[in-house]
């Protein structure tokens, strides 16, 4: 939903909340078929280590999830059932996801990094029904997974299921299409993400489908994503800020995002935003130090197209801030979120919601959210 000429982003976020948390509302449809009339709109721009490149539609993305749903529904899951999806960034993350939602059932992100402990603490807490992964993976979940159904996409040999495992792609290709994507409402579940587990079990956060309007609000005002942008998000959707703000939120905008499925090296960053000609770009303090530590000189022969760069995760040192500033000609704006919450305090790049970057400083309330200090006493 684009905001109209003059309303404020108060009302902005008024206006998102009555959209998405009403009786009636469609996560599939406000992330994928609204966008898909518009036939050659791109939704995933795609690249692996390996130079292969693809790109998907919204369009195609919206017969493909059709398709994923179909096979889910025969596969016996229904609406408000939980469904794992432990996959790198890769194209059938977006396609399990979109199909996921368009059946109303609730999306639970898994690291690939993650062992069998932390999956099945997983899988086990949130009552997942099915988990789809490949074979890279599959060896982690136990055999059988506790009597969850396992969906695995196979090697490009069409090897690697294990017995009783469905074959991801021979299901989606032989499903008869949900065309129509099941409704439900702004309280009802989208994602069942868990925390790191830093303070005992990792913890699962329900999130609400109409946290939706806090991802779009984030989108528009922390990050400035505009319509004439390529975007560029680094986070994995294992975790909250990748599945956030690299999945979810840029296709509510109905705009691309890129999924780069490698190792992260600064000389392969540099290719990337050069090559795609990003002009909005998001990443952990982590990725900006290595890209700092490798030297100037990549930057000064690469064609820098960067409008925009923003950081989260941890603080961001003020040096990243004014290294930026010399090799990019932006500086770094850091922002502050939690899994709970999504992202909160930022230095906004909106330019109605600017303000002056003081080092060291998060920034300040994203509009839809009042951020105070309190004591122990909660005072």
């Amino acid at each position: 939903m684009a905001i109209s000429k003059g309303i404020s982003p108060q009302d902005a976020v008024s206006n998102w909340l009555d959209e998405y948390g009403g009786e009636t509302v469609s996560p599939a449809y406000v992330m994928c078929d609204r966008h898909a009339r518009i036939p050659e709109k791109v939704a995933l721009f795609y690249e692996d280590a390996a130079g292969e490149s693809l790109k998907f539609t919204y369009n195609e993305l919206r017969m493909l999830s059709a398709q994923m749903a179909g096979f889910l529904k025969s596969a016996g899951i229904e609406k408000g059932d939980r469904v794992a999806v432990m996959l790198p960034k890769c194209p059938e993350l977006a396609i399990a996801a979109l199909g996921i939602w368009r059946l109303g059932a609730v999306y639970v992100p898994l690291f690939t990094a993650f062992g069998p402990d932390a999956i099945n603490h997983r899988t086990g807490d949130a009552g997942a029904k099915l988990v789809i992964t490949n074979t890279a993976h599959r060896h982690k979940l136990s055999d059988p997974v506790s009597g969850i159904k396992v969906a695995t996409i196979t090697d490009p040999q069409g090897e690697g299921l294990k017995s009783g495992d469905y074959s991801f792609w021979d299901e989606v290709n032989r499903a008869t299409p949900l065309e129509d994507p099941v409704n439900v409402s702004g309280e009802d579940l989208l994602v069942i993400l868990y925390t790191s587990g830093t303070t005992g079990n990792p913890k699962g956060v329900e999130i609400p489908v109409k946290a939706l309007a806090s991802f779009e609000a984030y989108m528009k005002f922390g990050l400035d994503l505009r319509e004439e942008d390529m975007y560029w998000n680094l986070a994995d959707p294992g975790w909250a800020y990748g599945l956030y703000y690299n999945l979810i939120g840029p296709l509510l905008m109905g705009k691309g995002t890129l999924f780069y499925n490698a190792a992260f090296k600064p000389e392969d960053f540099y290719k990337i935003i050069e090559k795609y000609r990003v002009t909005n770009f998001a990443g952990a303090p982590t990725a900006y130090r290595a890209i700092m530590a490798a030297g100037d000189e990549l930057a000064e022969k690469t064609r820098i197209s960067l409008r925009v760069a923003s950081s989260a995760g941890e603080p961001l040192n003020p040096k990243l801030i004014s290294w930026a500033k010399e090799a990019w000609g932006i500086p770094i704006h850091d922002h502050f979120g939690q899994t709970e919450l999504g992202m909160a305090v930022n230095n906004h790049h909106m330019p109605e919601l600017q303000a002056p970057i003081k080092p060291g400083s998060m920034g300040t309330s994203m509009p839809g959210f009042r951020m105070t200090v309190v004591d122990a006493q909660g005072k």
